[in-house]
């Protein structure tokens, strides 16, 4: 029996620009590896869809096609032509019946692979939901690729428009390239066309790999560059060139010009056309029709008739509208008819490119173009119009030397003598010789890279397997979110329902207060961080927010205590509850975390798409696991932010774990040197985050896809501030990365304890009695667990110390150190696994308390001298901000990091040694408390802290460094004026 046949999804975005580079990737695809491939296209309500479907009409049977619904554009302000805004507006608007119909092709097929252009990053988390992978192909040079990696670094750096920027750019081994020739959006930075260009350029290295529609011989230096690994980017694979084979679907105008070039000598007639888009004024159309005259050169032109707004005016229909000969000069036809000829609209562009008496191609400077011409030999008159084609034409012409370029006057206008002098200089002169035979030179490279040995042939047939390269970097066993029997509801009746609502109203909604989305991720440890940056916003903005809280369990007492007890504006919503059969058995807490995430992805669209049409929801804001959700803000037109909840170091590791993950072959913690991040303490492999602790664990797969994602965020807080991490903070906010800005505005600690059960006024009570200073507080935070053996250690340990304590304590666990993770409760009584008699011999300088204690009250309490931690974010800011000194004893996630900055960074705090079975024995206990509470380098500690707790209260007073950073961000939120769409 055959073996199935591998299926491959094609992304277009709109315009036959765009689809016939894909088409005939999928025609490679399909001819020469074996692949079927099904090509997904959005459509625009009212515009003709003629021309692209007598063109799919042609393609073998093994390339299917979808045509997606149409969407409706009658909400943009009228006049707005940007074709790059449309083309981004038509792919976002079509994200649910391109979810819809991308998951019934992976049901029912062998999906392997979803291949879109730079216009349809959008798309991205789709192909997560159906676990397929992401690849990019740039049907263009690979210098804008150079330049779209560049793009979101030089936003940041360069403040005036890119035109006025006095000196041109250096991309790696390409011609310098001024901002004049920059990609057209970029030109008004202003612009819609500008956001979308920059956002897709964020998005360009979540690609599992970027197909190049270009080859090493064509532009060799910013190919090796491109092919050379670099932190963060995808595998690059130089497939080109990828051109039509022929031209299909053609008129009788096409016998027609193809009998006239037969009737010319070889190499004497120039073509002439702008693609299936380019469109010259009236006033230009004169002047080249003058030029091409004035020449005295034969030519072939297609002409379309005149737009005066823009150049690009039959992108979408590739049609002209009006006769376009009773454009041109009175008498031109007939004084041009021995050497010209002239037809309209459209020409077989393949075959006038191959026919030996074309001798020269006046083009727009469309890669398709472009490429078309180089394989067949034929040099270039760079006239571009719109899109990346200025770049292109820096290219041809100072790259590779294979074009001229005529020079505009002041107002833009191209005049008939300088066409007429470039026209005679490619077709007779010195300079067109020397172009011509470079021409030649890059026909025989293309012909040689095409070939079945060539380089670009073996570049397609070893780019790696999709699927294996999404278990090594991507989610492991990820399905698709579906309905289940507990109430989560079924895509299909959310995107229906969400299309409902932008019928009733789109646009820019008038309410008056802004709204903030807040998404924790399941686990109190995630919730408290993003509940006091809630009420942060509030009281100090009067914005409103909305807490979506995922779940895979009904809430526990301590959630809903916790979030009874907030203030009105904060409203929170437990989203359906994931059904926990769905969820993977004994995994680690990020992959039970981030599973339910992904499952919970259609309720908190439906949730806020329902918010976003009552409220004007400005910004959406989630943690460390919670960037699948970045998409569904952006297709409601909200901007996505980042609260990362653990501190500068930590975040600055995660930003650099991609490239560590393709340089370091070994376990993490068998490097034999220590990581040195700047402006952070050396950080050895060992004390690297849990799910880093073993690379082949679903938990790390799932921690670097998250990580890969964080580019996406329109930026991120970090609960931490300047006086804490001065170098980390430095680092994240100057260093040359393609990073959201971030956003140092801690610590953002609870106020008060809400909630509190009846043991909270009996610790503080016993906490009155005792001396200043003289109490070690024991809490390992909500989630954390110890074995019964350490447990009982402990016990000994603080016995032994001769010290008071107040002792959280909860029931053992000998399989997770996070056991409370998402309950934050003991489950059996936790002062039962004590040793015998322990409670009488402590009860006259320790209190043992069963599961939780008002910490904040305890750690602000004067009694209070030591807190014996586990090094949770949470718990450090508590005690920064209360000047209380340090043990630190960490369990899991990032904790072992955080004590290295903490021991030996900050030095705030003592880190007891283990044994060599990870075992902290009752001497070492012992010798370490006595140490904080009473001995020299406790001393030391405690100076230190109270240092460092004035700087943290400093920098959230009204005019520190974080309040200002906070405050700024708030600014843009207020004034932001955020469309709702879909």
């Amino acid at each position: 029996m055959s073996e199935e046949k591998h299926y491959i999804a094609m992304l277009i975005s709109p315009g036959m620009g765009h689809l016939i580079p894909l088409a005939e990737l999928a025609q490679v695809l399909v001819s020469h590896h074996g692949f079927a491939v099904t090509l997904l296209i959005p459509t625009v309500a009212g515009q003709p869809l003629e021309a692209i479907t007598n063109f799919l009409k042609t393609l073998p049977n093994d390339i299917d096609y979808i045509l997606l619904p149409p969407v409706n554009f009658d909400d943009l302000p009228t006049g707005d032509s940007k074709p790059e805004v449309r083309i981004c507006l038509a792919v976002t608007r079509s994200l649910g019946s391109i979810r819809d119909s991308l998951g019934s092709l992976a049901s029912r097929t062998k999906l392997v692979a979803l291949v879109t252009d730079c216009f349809s990053l959008d798309a991205f988390e789709v192909a997560k939901e159906v676990n397929v992978p992401f690849y990019l192909y740039i049907p263009t040079a690979a210098m804008n690729v150079h330049f779209m990696l560049y793009l979101p670094t030089l936003h940041e750096e360069v403040k005036c428009e890119f035109r006025d920027m006095p000196d041109p750019i250096c991309l790696p081994g390409c011609v310098p390239l001024h901002g004049r020739d920059f990609v057209d959006p970029t030109q008004d930075r202003a612009s819609e066309g500008y956001k979308w260009i920059l956002h897709h350029s964020k998005r360009t290295c979540l690609a599992d790999g970027i197909l190049l529609n270009s080859f090493m011989e064509l532009e060799p230096g910013p190919i090796e560059a491109l092919l050379r690994e670099e932190p963060g980017r995808p595998p690059v694979y130089p497939v080109g060139p990828i051109i039509q084979s022929g031209s299909r679907d053609e008129p009788g105008g096409s016998v027609e010009c193809l009998r006239w070039l037969d009737g010319q000598p070889n190499g004497s007639v120039l073509f002439v056309s702008f693609g299936s888009g380019g469109t010259l004024t009236n006033e230009q159309i004169q002047e080249l029709a003058y030029g091409l005259e004035m020449s005295g050169e034969r030519f072939l032109w297609v002409v379309r008739s005149p737009d005066e707004t823009s150049s690009s005016g039959s992108y979408f229909t590739a049609q002209t509208r009006e006769d376009p000969f009773g454009f041109l000069p009175n008498g031109f036809v007939d004084r041009t008819r021995d050497r010209g000829l002239l037809v309209p609209s459209w020409a077989p562009q393949i075959k006038v490119l191959s026919h030996p008496s074309t001798g020269g191609f006046l083009t727009h400077c469309g890669w398709n173009s472009t490429l078309e011409s180089i394989t067949h030999g034929v040099p270039l008159i760079a006239w571009p119009l719109y899109a990346e084609q200025k770049t292109n034409a820096v290219m041809l012409t100072e790259g590779i030397k294979v074009a001229i370029r005529p020079k505009a006057n002041q107002n833009g206008l191209i005049e008939r003598d300088e066409i007429s002098k470039v026209i005679k200089s490619l077709m007779r002169e010195e300079q067109g010789k020397m172009i011509h035979s470079k021409a030649k030179e890059l026909k025989e490279a293309a012909k040689a890279t095409l070939d079945e040995n060539g380089a670009s042939t073996k570049m397609l047939k070893e780019k790696p397997n999709p699927q294996s390269c999404r278990t090594r970097e991507g989610i492991k066993g990820a399905v698709r979110p579906r309905a289940s029997h507990t109430g989560l509801i079924d895509r299909g009746e959310i995107s229906r329902a969400i299309k409902s609502l932008i019928r009733e109203e789109q646009g820019i909604l008038a309410m008056e207060e802004p709204h903030i989305v807040i998404v924790p991720s399941p686990g109190m440890g995630h919730m408290i961080p993003l509940v006091e940056f809630a009420k942060l916003l509030v009281s100090r903005f009067n914005f409103s927010v909305s807490l979506m809280i995922p779940t895979s369990t009904q809430p526990t007492k301590a959630q809903t205590s916790f979030l009874n007890a907030l203030p009105p504006s904060i409203s929170h919503t437990f989203l359906p509850a994931v059904d926990p059969a769905l969820l993977p058995d004994g995994v680690a807490h990020e992959v039970t975390i981030h599973h339910t995430l992904v499952y919970s992805l259609p309720s908190l669209r439906a949730a806020l798409s329902e918010l976003a049409h009552r409220a004007r929801v400005v910004a959406l804001v989630t943690d460390l696991f919670g960037t699948a959700y970045f998409d569904v803000a952006r297709e409601l037109g909200i901007l996505p932010y980042m609260y990362f909840t653990t501190n500068a170091m930590c975040l600055l590791f995660l930003l650099n774990l991609p490239p560590l993950d393709k340089t370091v072959s070994c376990e993490y913690p068998a490097m034999p040197n220590p990581l040195v991040l700047p402006g952070c303490v050396p950080l050895y492999g060992k004390d690297f985050p849990d799910p880093c602790m073993d690379r082949n664990d679903e938990s790390y797969g799932v921690v670097l896809y998250h990580v890969k994602r964080y580019v996406l965020s329109e930026g991120i807080f970090v609960n931490t501030f300047f006086d804490l991490e001065r170098g980390a903070v430095r680092a994240l906010r100057t260093e040359d990365r393609s990073c959201p800005r971030v956003y140092p505005v801690g610590p953002v600690i609870q106020s008060g304890q809400g909630g509190e059960s009846d043991g909270s006024s009996e610790c503080l009570s016993w906490l009155d009695r005792q001396p200043t200073g003289s109490v070690l507080f024991v809490s390992f935070g909500s989630g954390g667990t110890l074995s019964k053996r350490q447990l009982n250690e402990l016990a000994i340990g603080l016995e032994k110390s001769g010290q008071r304590f107040l002792w959280v304590v909860r029931s053992p666990n000998d399989h997770s150190s996070n056991a409370s993770f998402f309950t934050a409760q003991s489950q059996d009584d936790a002062l039962g696994f004590l040793p015998h008699g322990y409670l009488d011999r402590i009860k006259d300088r320790g209190l043992l308390v069963p599961s939780w204690a008002p910490q904040i009250k305890i750690l602000s309490h004067g009694s209070t001298g030591g807190f014996l931690t586990h090094c949770g974010w949470n718990s450090v800011l508590e005690s920064i901000i209360n000047g209380v000194p340090l043990i630190a004893w960490p369990l899991y996630a990032e904790q072992r990091m955080n004590a290295v900055m903490l021991n030996q960074g900050l030095k705030v705090a003592l880190r007891p040694n283990a044994n060599g079975r990870g075992l902290y024995e009752a001497d070492e206990i012992a010798r370490v408390v006595k140490e904080l509470m009473k001995g020299k380098e406790g001393k030391g500690a405690l100076r230190r802290m109270k240092e460092v707790s004035d700087l943290a209260k400093k920098a959230i007073s009204e005019d520190g460094d974080s309040s200002k950073l906070l405050a700024e961000v708030a600014h843009q939120w207020s004034h932001s004026k955020l469309r709702f769409t879909k």
